[in-house]
């Protein structure tokens, strides 16, 4: 009589735990409703800039910048970052700032496409968190200010003047490959 009382206390506490867990969240693919879903979902995090990061996210979304090709691809990714719970702020937050900076920089085509294509590897790996968040930090200092490394004091801050170069896979290291190098 003890052990079915036991092994009816592990069925309980099993049934609660599955009970309890969130289901992901996942963003519908119509982009009306994409950008909504976004707003929705970003409410529940205090992150102090949240109405001008979303004005701007949808300020590009409805520009007609993104095809509706790559607006799926982003949403994709959008999913597969609620999917594998990634921090909102910053990954999340990083991510869609990512989307929004792009289209009002010089750089071409290519490098959105390079960008792109890795972001979409590292996100359908849930063991790739860490790597993901690095990248994106990286992508909106990078976008916002050409900075390709900046101490959180700002006391260093190295940049470049253009966005002349793209980006190599070595393995699982990502680096920038400049064609020219001036002083």
């Amino acid at each position: 009589m003890k052990n079915v009382l036991i092994v009816l206390g592990i069925l309980f506490l099993s049934v609660n735990v599955f009970a309890q867990k969130e289901v992901p969240r996942i963003f519908s693919d119509d982009s009306e409703k994409y950008i909504k879903e976004v707003a929705s979902y970003l409410e529940k995090v205090s992150y102090g800039s949240r109405k001008s990061l979303m004005k701007e996210l949808e300020k590009t979304w409805q520009s007609g910048y993104y095809s509706p090709e790559q607006q799926k691809r982003i949403i994709n990714v959008t999913n597969e970052l609620a999917v594998n719970k990634v921090r909102t702020a910053p990954v999340f937050v990083s991510y869609l700032q990512t989307i929004s900076l792009y289209p009002n920089k010089e750089s071409e085509l290519e490098f959105y496409n390079e960008w792109f294509s890795i972001i979409e590897d590292l996100s359908k790996t849930p063991t790739k968190k860490k790597a993901i968040s690095k990248f994106l930090s990286f992508s909106v200092g990078f976008l916002e200010s050409k900075s390709l490394y900046k101490t959180n004091s700002g006391s260093v801050d190295w940049r470049i003047e253009d966005y002349n170069f793209k980006f190599v896979r070595n393995g699982e290291e990502i680096n920038l490959s400049y064609d020219e190098i001036t002083k």
